[in-house]
Protein backbone atom coordinates (compact mmCIF):
# COMPACT_ATOMS: atom_id res chain seq x y z
CA UNK A 1 0.00 0.00 0.00
CA UNK A 2 1.07 3.58 -0.90
CA UNK A 3 0.32 6.85 1.24
CA UNK A 4 0.91 10.18 -0.36
CA UNK A 5 -0.48 13.36 -1.34
CA UNK A 6 -1.07 16.58 -0.54
CA UNK A 7 -3.70 15.98 2.26
CA UNK A 8 -1.65 13.51 3.79
CA UNK A 9 1.76 15.97 3.13
CA UNK A 10 -0.46 19.36 5.33
CA UNK A 11 -0.97 16.94 7.82
CA UNK A 12 2.35 15.91 8.51
CA UNK A 13 3.04 19.50 7.61
CA UNK A 14 1.11 20.66 10.80
CA UNK A 15 2.45 18.27 13.17
CA UNK A 16 5.78 18.87 12.51
CA UNK A 17 5.34 22.73 12.53
CA UNK A 18 3.31 22.01 16.14
CA UNK A 19 6.28 20.10 17.76
CA UNK A 20 9.28 21.28 16.13
CA UNK A 21 8.46 25.03 15.30
CA UNK A 22 7.17 27.31 12.22
CA UNK A 23 11.21 27.07 10.67
CA UNK A 24 10.57 23.94 9.28
CA UNK A 25 8.11 22.97 6.40
CA UNK A 26 7.21 19.53 4.73
CA UNK A 27 7.44 19.37 1.49
CA UNK A 28 6.65 15.54 0.66
CA UNK A 29 5.63 12.68 2.41
CA UNK A 30 5.20 8.74 1.14
CA UNK A 31 4.72 5.73 3.08
CA UNK A 32 4.66 2.68 1.09
CA UNK A 33 4.34 -0.53 2.91
CA UNK A 34 4.71 -3.81 1.26
CA UNK A 35 3.74 -7.57 2.96
CA UNK A 36 4.49 -10.73 1.37
CA UNK A 37 2.86 -14.11 2.47
CA UNK A 38 3.75 -17.35 1.37
CA UNK A 39 1.76 -20.03 2.64
CA UNK A 40 1.07 -23.68 1.93
CA UNK A 41 -1.43 -24.07 -1.10
CA UNK A 42 -3.60 -26.42 0.06
CA UNK A 43 -4.29 -25.62 3.71
CA UNK A 44 -3.12 -21.93 3.53
CA UNK A 45 -0.66 -22.43 6.19
CA UNK A 46 1.91 -19.60 6.27
CA UNK A 47 5.76 -20.71 5.28
CA UNK A 48 6.65 -17.14 6.10
CA UNK A 49 6.13 -13.44 6.41
CA UNK A 50 7.51 -10.54 5.12
CA UNK A 51 7.15 -6.96 5.64
CA UNK A 52 9.00 -3.37 4.71
CA UNK A 53 7.58 -0.15 5.62
CA UNK A 54 9.77 2.92 3.72
CA UNK A 55 8.69 5.90 4.92
CA UNK A 56 10.46 9.17 3.09
CA UNK A 57 9.91 12.92 4.15
CA UNK A 58 10.88 15.55 2.36
CA UNK A 59 11.63 18.76 4.21
CA UNK A 60 12.92 22.91 4.03
CA UNK A 61 14.40 24.40 6.82
CA UNK A 62 16.59 27.40 7.03
CA UNK A 63 16.77 27.56 3.13
CA UNK A 64 17.79 24.20 2.54
CA UNK A 65 15.60 21.18 1.54
CA UNK A 66 16.68 17.86 3.06
CA UNK A 67 14.87 14.04 2.41
CA UNK A 68 15.15 11.57 5.29
CA UNK A 69 14.44 7.96 4.55
CA UNK A 70 13.25 5.45 6.96
CA UNK A 71 12.79 1.79 6.41
CA UNK A 72 11.44 -1.05 9.34
CA UNK A 73 11.68 -4.36 8.05
CA UNK A 74 10.55 -7.99 9.83
CA UNK A 75 10.68 -11.40 8.82
CA UNK A 76 9.49 -14.34 10.12
CA UNK A 77 9.24 -17.97 9.34
CA UNK A 78 7.40 -20.75 10.24
CA UNK A 79 7.74 -24.59 11.11
CA UNK A 80 5.21 -27.11 11.37
CA UNK A 81 5.39 -30.69 13.21
CA UNK A 82 3.15 -33.46 11.59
Amino acid sequence: SRVTGPDFTRATDRLVRATVGRGVKVDSVEVVKTVEVVTEPKTLLPHSVRSQEVKTVVVTGDGKSQTSKEVDETSSVYSYRR
